[in-house]
């Protein structure tokens, strides 16, 4: 089997927007089409089993359906943007792109009603009450891929997959400290790994299914 997509396969497994199709048979189609796709489809039934485990042991666990809460006196770390703060409008359009396609499948395991709720507060990235900064980029690239209309700069997926690989490892190092960040974290991996394999860069995809895959067995 090949290791990358061809111009050919890419245009079969995209969504056609008039032609929607359920995000389970289109994550199929792209898995089905890489030799590390099984990992992927491995790592979420090890995740959903592992949370769910959890949840049944632990009645404070937090619930596979469900995001973390965090108190308030909880927060995010500082972080170093380097890319603009998104307008309102550009959240909104990119969130509700991104849950159209992943909202009702099984490759995004946080509430999407909630994800939503929480992404669209009018609060700056990085606070506590919105989702972490590696998850909101992760799902602003996927937005802005599965966008009809190209947003401008700096608002492009090249630049929103930059904004994901620095959040991606601050993150990490956050978990330690704020436990509640491990499942948004590994949500962003799994999203980053999906996009890589989606771009036909198996080795980057590799390596991002391999963090996410510790984060479940380490968590």
């Amino acid at each position: 089997m090949a290791s990358t997509l061809s111009a050919t396969s890419v245009a079969y497994i995209l969504p056609d927007p008039a032609h929607p199709v359920n995000t389970t048979v289109f994550w199929t189609r792209i898995l089905a089409r890489h030799p590390w796709g099984d990992r992927i489809a491995y790592l979420l039934s090890v995740v959903r089993s592992r949370l769910e485990v959890d949840v049944d042991q632990k009645s404070s666990g937090v619930h596979l359906n469900h995001p973390y809460m965090l108190s308030p006196e909880a927060g995010h770390p500082e972080y170093d943007i380097d890319i603009a703060q998104c307008p309102s409008d550009v959240i909104a359009r990119l969130v509700n792109i991104f849950l159209e396609r992943f909202g009702g499948g099984g490759y995004f395991f946080i509430n999407p009603l909630r994800f939503r709720q929480s992404a669209l507060l009018p609060f700056p990235f990085g606070d506590k009450r919105r989702p972490s900064p590696a998850l909101l980029s992760a799902v602003y690239l996927w937005g802005s891929i599965l966008s009809e209309i190209r947003p401008c700069e700096p608002y492009t997926p090249e630049s929103l997959l930059l904004c994901t690989l620095q959040h991606i490892p601050q993150d990490l190092t956050a978990t330690t400290v704020y436990k509640e960040l491990v499942f948004e974290t590994l949500q962003a991996e799994v999203l980053l790994s999906l996009y890589y394999l989606y771009a036909a860069r198996p080795i980057e995809g590799r390596l991002h299914c391999a963090a996410a895959a510790t984060i479940v067995f380490d968590a």
